[in-house]
């Protein structure tokens, strides 16, 4: 129920652009002690199926699904952002250079699901 809630939010806001905006890819992402979906310095741009001429047209929104931990993410050249717990998000330009964060140290025996959706605005 939430995610559908937190879809037709996201829809809204990328339903400003005048031509909307097209699904990419979608993701799913289970964090934990493992780490193994914190992911360093990178720009989403880079790991999607676009072309690099297409690379300022990515949108990306990352949204937490569970509120076992709280998480979160940082642009680079901002302070970090933190998802405060089911439903949190955020929305940012895919080619912006950026990091996950964890809680630290991660609580034992805690596992946070996210939703990364990811669209291409019209050019």
């Amino acid at each position: 129920m939430i995610t559908l809630q937190v879809l037709r939010q996201c829809s809204a806001i990328l339903d400003t652009y005048p031509n909307g905006c097209d699904l990419l890819q979608i993701h799913f992402m289970q964090q934990d002690a493992g780490q193994h979906t914190t992911f360093g310095w990178h720009q989403d741009a880079d790991t999607l199926d676009v072309s690099p001429l297409d690379a300022h047209r990515v949108r990306t929104v990352i949204l937490q699904l569970g509120d076992q931990s709280h998480t979160g993410m940082c642009m680079f050249g901002f302070r970090p952002h933190t998802f405060d717990g089911r439903g949190a998000a955020v929305l940012f330009h895919g080619g912006a250079m950026h990091t996950s964060l964890g809680p630290t140290p991660w609580p034992e025996g805690s596992t946070v699901f996210k939703l990364a959706l990811f669209y291409l605005a019209p050019a």
